[in-house]
């Protein structure tokens, strides 16, 4: 793949030797190159004025911002840009802040190369992606298939055949933050695409048949 087609990738992460091991990590691959790495929210803000990045892999906690206050700052700068949430924790809430502040994945440091990569390769195309480890966290133990009101809301208008971006202007959310609450939804009732999700959601009382 070349340079220009390849998957421009900025590391915010303020400790060295887990920056340089996401570096060798990533831009070892083929089809990803990294632009650049920060070791702070201000210097990925410095560095993302000029260097478009189309995937930011974003450690939790920077030495001057928040999760939530580091997802903001790099939309800010760069609002095309897909954030993957790298962490030490993957408490619930930490998770759910990261999706609704609009990150579009979340995976804990301990998860192996392969996780990380394909992580990279799901935001970048689209998608989104909660690491099984985080995954588990968010929905609970022994409580995988509760929805809140807002992931309710949200299959609601998937059976009545909405997309992502209708659903989200009913609910003034991105269709980031809309893609993320799907996935959340689909890891919840353990199926692969709505189509399925509206199916289980029907046939165990969730909603009302279409």
């Amino acid at each position: 793949m070349s340079r220009a087609t390849a998957i421009r990738i900025v590391i915010v992460e303020d400790h060295p030797v887990v920056r340089r091991g996401l570096g060798a990590v990533l831009g070892g691959q083929s089809d990803m190159i990294v632009v650049g790495e920060a070791a702070s929210a201000a210097e990925a803000v410095a560095l993302l004025a000029h260097e478009p990045a189309d995937v930011v892999v974003l450690d939790l906690r920077l030495p001057d911002a928040s999760g939530t206050e580091g997802i903001a700052a790099v939309l800010a700068a760069r609002p095309d840009s897909r954030i993957l949430v790298l962490s030490s924790y993957g408490r619930p809430g930490d998770v759910r802040s990261a999706l609704d502040a609009g990150a579009a994945g979340y995976v804990v440091k301990d998860a192996a190369d392969e996780e990380v990569v394909g992580a990279v390769r799901k935001v970048a195309a689209g998608g989104a992606f909660v690491s099984q480890a985080a995954a588990r966290a968010l929905v609970g133990e022994g409580d995988l298939e509760r929805l809140t009101a807002r992931e309710q809301r949200i299959l609601e208008l998937m059976a009545d055949g909405h997309a992502n971006d209708a659903i989200a202007r009913a609910l003034d959310l991105s269709v980031g933050t809309v893609k993320n609450y799907i996935h959340v939804i689909l890891l919840k009732l353990h199926v692969r695409d709505r189509t399925a999700a509206v199916a289980v959601a029907t046939r165990t009382g969730r909603l009302k048949p279409r």
